[in-house]
């Protein structure tokens, strides 16, 4: 494989080229010189666009790819998602005190709203690392004060 561009769409790509093509590179010169010549000079510019374009895409393919398989992150962003689960769950431990605390349907419907969003959240924050192989802390420990 050449920058991202295995053998087989190498071959692939250069197969197009016709055998009349071809000729044209093997042909002795003739009267017609000039004209052979444009059409040489055009053939190598297309078939070089075409090369180009498989090895651009061959070199986007492996990029991508290589960016899938190795999840980027560090020490900190396992630290601030460890974190901000605790965070979400005192929200949740406030949003439980609503209904106790007061009758107003306009604060009751924004602690339901508060409460779908932080447990969604702290679902999605716990696979993040999960996926990661890191420590997952229980929402329902108090949040240490730093």
């Amino acid at each position: 494989m050449v920058a991202g561009v295995s053998a087989s769409s190498f071959k692939k790509c250069t197969a197009r080229v016709e055998v009349r093509d071809m000729r044209l590179f093997q042909a002795p010169s003739t009267t017609s010189g000039l004209a052979t010549n444009r059409r040489r000079t055009t053939l190598l510019v297309n078939l070089m666009k075409r090369l180009l374009k498989h090895i651009a895409l061959g070199c986007i393919a492996a990029t991508a790819a290589s960016a899938q398989e190795t999840p980027r992150y560090t020490s900190a962003d396992v630290r601030f998602m460890q974190g901000m689960i605790g965070h979400h769950a005192q929200a949740l431990v406030m949003t439980a005190l609503i209904p106790e605390r007061t009758t107003r349907a306009d604060i009751r419907a924004l602690g339901q709203r508060i409460e779908v969003s932080q447990k969604d959240e702290i679902k999605m924050m716990q696979q993040w690392l999960r996926d990661r192989h890191q420590t997952v802390p229980n929402p329902d420990a108090q949040h240490e004060q730093s």
